[in-house]
């Protein structure tokens, strides 16, 4: 008798939920969507190996702050697509990981990017350097590291109101910035 109550009210409950259509514009909506001259990237270099195809991407995602206000406003990151040959999903996965500005070109993907990609024929890219680090703000003569320049910009925000401050704004965005790079790559390379 439980279950048949159960199930009915289940049933009321779909019949009277409707979906939602409208919801408001958050802080971090406004900010990755807003427009950004900066935006571009470059494929470095394309490694075809057995059953998959490398992609090594120079990405600049974004102009985060001003020179007024920290040292280093561009973001660049190093994105690394791996495709398979026979892709099967159109799902994919980005791995966000950190690393810092003054580092090389990588060679080669990330060796769990490749095996991923290769188990489940999905494409699976690799994101570096989120946050961009290190980072000096105006004011400081000390670079700051990751943890250290979230909290700091979050004191920035708390300070000023000023909803351009959370790094957290910057980090997505570059999350954003990838994805639409790894589309673009892929329908680049099927024309």
């Amino acid at each position: 008798m439980k279950k048949i109550l159960f199930l009915a009210l289940l049933f009321i409950n779909f019949l009277v939920a409707e979906p939602r259509f409208e919801f408001n514009q958050t802080a971090l909506d406004d900010y990755v969507h807003s427009i950004d001259g900066s935006y571009e990237y470059e494929v470095i270099k394309r490694v075809s190996g057995e059953g998959f195809t490398t992609y090594i991407v120079d990405l600049t995602s974004q102009t985060f702050l001003t020179k007024k206000d920290i040292n280093r406003t561009k973001w660049k990151h190093w994105l690394i697509i791996v495709s398979p040959d026979q892709i099967k999903h159109t799902t994919g996965m980005l791995v966000i990981g950190g690393g810092d500005n003054d580092g090389s070109v990588p060679k080669e993907p990330d060796q769990l990017a490749l095996e991923y990609a290769k188990a489940t024929n999905s494409v699976v890219a690799t994101l570096g350097m989120v946050p961009n680090q290190p980072l000096t703000f105006v004011g400081e003569n000390k670079p700051r590291w990751e943890d250290a320049i979230i909290a700091y910009s979050w004191d920035k925000y708390l300070t000023t109101g000023e909803e351009r401050w959370p790094l957290r704004m910057a980090m997505t965005k570059s999350a954003v910035a990838a994805m639409d790079t790894i589309q673009s790559v892929l329908l680049e390379e099927e024309e």
